[in-house]
């Protein structure tokens, strides 16, 4: 790992969030994109360690956790929003993509950190009926709901 991508900052997001803990994990709700994000516990203490001073080195401390683990939970964190500013992952080789994924498969076991996301109805929805929205479709969408393009809308 180059050493300047280690002494980045990260920032959660909090901004636009509704954030709801129990116990040790978190739902947070994102009203502009109307998306819910489930943070297990470990997802979760990383997400609030990212407090735009720690370095990405000093959180990985911090959750005693690889840097392997740390960049693919960036990452997600990242994609779904919950990060005020990108992060500049590393590269990664095939074989490391293959272990995290691997990793990440067994989270709940072993304690890997784990985001579940999902799309949320607008009240305009709800009121038509279709509770799925943003679903996949391959087994077919609720009543209310049509499929396009491979999701419930």
């Amino acid at each position: 790992m180059k050493p300047e991508l280690g002494s980045q900052q990260p920032q959660a997001r909090v901004e636009g969030l509704t954030v709801s803990p129990y116990d040790a994990e978190v739902m947070v709700f994102d009203a502009d994109t109307n998306r819910a994000h489930h943070l297990n516990a470990e997802a979760r203490a990383i997400w609030e360690a990212c407090d735009g001073v720690r370095s990405i080195d000093a959180i990985s401390r911090s959750c005693a956790i690889s840097h392997d683990v740390l960049w693919r939970t960036l990452a997600e964190l990242e994609q779904n929003d919950l990060l005020v500013t990108a992060v500049e992952l590393p590269g990664n080789t095939r074989r490391g993509m293959l272990r995290t994924a691997a990793m990440a498969t067994a989270g709940a076991a072993v304690g890997i950190p784990i985001i579940r996301s999902i799309a949320v109805p607008t009240v305009a929805h709800a009121a038509y009926g279709c509770t799925a929205v943003g679903a996949s479709c391959v087994y077919g969408c609720p009543a209310g709901c049509s499929c396009v393009g491979g999701l419930c809308a």
